[in-house]
C-alpha cells in the first residue's frame, strides 16, 4: 500500500516540478519505505538461477533479451527484435516469465521467476563464460522495456562494433538522486583474457525481489561497482547533453524549455525525442502505456512514437 501511494505521489510531484513542501513530503515518505528495500537486500541471495553452455567457438556474438510482462505474453515488438538480432549474426537468448513461447523465437529460452531476475540474469549470463576458451566476445544485453526502430538498430550495432573493445556501453544516465546509468541495454565487446574477468564482474548482484531494491542496490550502484572492478564505460547520451539537445528542439517548436540545472528529468521520458541524436532510436513502452513522469508530449502509441522520431531527426539532418 505504501509503495502504491509513493508511486502516485511521485507522478504528482513530477508534474508540480518537485518544489517546496511536496518535496519534503516525498523525502519523508521515501525514508519510511526504504527499510523494506534494505531488508530485501539482506534476505536476497546471489545464487544462480541458470548457467548456459555455448559451443567452443573462437568468436561469439550474444544477444540477450530479458522479458517481463504482467500478462506473460511476448509481444510482436519483442519477437521482431529477436528475429532482427539473429539476422545480424547474434546467438539469441530469451529470458522470460512467459509460459508459452515458441521455440523458434530464440536460440536459447530460459524461464525466469520474479521481476528481480532482470539484473541477476546479467550476472548469471556472465558467470556462464567462466572458463571460456572464446577469444572474441560480443554481448548486447537488453530488457523489453524499450522498442527499437529495427533498421536504425542495425546501423547502431554496426557503429558499436567499431568501438574499442573492453568498454561497457550504456544508453543514458540520470542525476536523481545522484549520477547513475540507466542499464535498459548494455553493449560490450571483449577479446582475450578480459572475457574470463567479465565472468565474475557482476557477482555483487543479488536476486532482489522488489523493483525498487533493484534500482537502489543495482542500477544506482552499477557504474560505481564496475568502475571499481576496472571496467571503463561510455554513456551514449549523457544527461546534460540530452537536456541541451531537447531544449534545442523545444526552442524550435516554441515549447517551454527544460531547466538546465534540474536533476529530476528522466531522459527516456522527458527527453525521449532527443535520444536519436545520440544513436538511441528507441522508445520506452512505459511512456506510451502509463506515462509515469507525466510528460505533456506523450505519444499515443509505439508506432506513432517511432514515426515521430524519424520525422524529427530525418528533417534535422537535411
Amino acid at each position: 500500500m505504501l509503495l502504491k501511494i509513493y508511486r502516485i505521489i511521485r507522478i504528482k510531484i513530477t508534474k508540480a516540478d518537485s518544489r517546496g513542501l511536496i518535496k519534503v513530503f516525498r523525502k519523508t515518505l521515501s525514508k519510511i519505505v526504504i527499510p523494506a528495500y534494505y531488508l530485501d537486500h539482506l534476505l536476497s541471495s546471489k545464487k544462480s538461477a541458470f548457467k548456459l553452455s555455448f559451443s567452443q567457438e573462437q568468436a561469439l556474438s550474444i544477444f540477450c533479451l530479458v522479458h517481463h510482462s504482467v500478462d506473460g505474453i511476448l509481444d510482436d515488438y519483442d519477437k521482431s527484435t529477436l528475429s532482427k538480432m539473429k539476422s545480424l549474426g547474434f546467438i539469441t537468448i530469451l529470458i522470460t516469465n512467459s509460459l508459452q513461447v515458441d521455440s523458434y523465437c530464440a536460440d536459447k529460452i530460459v524461464p525466469k521467476g520474479n521481476f528481480g531476475r532482470d539484473m541477476s540474469s546479467l550476472r548469471d549470463l556472465a558467470r556462464s563464460f567462466s572458463g571460456s576458451n572464446c577469444e572474441k566476445f560480443e554481448l548486447f544485453f537488453m530488457n523489453n522495456s524499450i522498442v527499437w526502430d529495427l533498421q536504425r538498430l542495425e546501423t547502431e550495432i554496426t557503429r558499436l562494433r567499431h568501438l574499442p573493445t573492453g568498454r561497457l556501453v550504456f544508453p543514458t544516465s540520470s542525476k536523481y538522486p545522484y549520477i547513475h546509468v540507466q542499464p535498459y541495454f548494455i553493449y560490450l565487446g571483449l577479446e582475450g583474457t578480459a572475457i574470463s574477468r567479465f565472468a565474475d564482474s557482476f557477482d555483487w548482484i543479488r536476486n532482489w525481489h522488489l523493483k525498487r531494491s533493484i534500482i537502489y542496490f543495482g542500477e544506482y550502484r552499477m557504474l560505481k561497482m564496475l568502475t571499481e572492478k576496472g571496467w571503463p564505460s561510455t554513456i551514449m547520451a549523457p544527461y546534460d547533453d540530452v537536456v541541451q539537445s531537447e531544449n534545442i528542439f523545444r526552442l524550435s517548436k516554441g515549447e517551454p524549455l527544460l531547466k538546465s540545472n534540474s536533476i529530476f528529468y528522466n531522459p527516456t521520458q522527458h527527453m525521449w525525442r532527443a535520444l536519436p541524436s545520440f544513436g538511441i532510436w528507441a522508445v520506452k513502452k512505459s511512456l506510451v502505456a502509463s506515462n509515469p513522469a507525466g510528460v505533456e508530449n506523450q505519444p499515443e502509441s509505439i508506432g506513432v512514437a517511432l514515426e515521430t522520431l524519424n520525422r524529427i531527426h530525418t528533417r534535422s539532418q537535411k
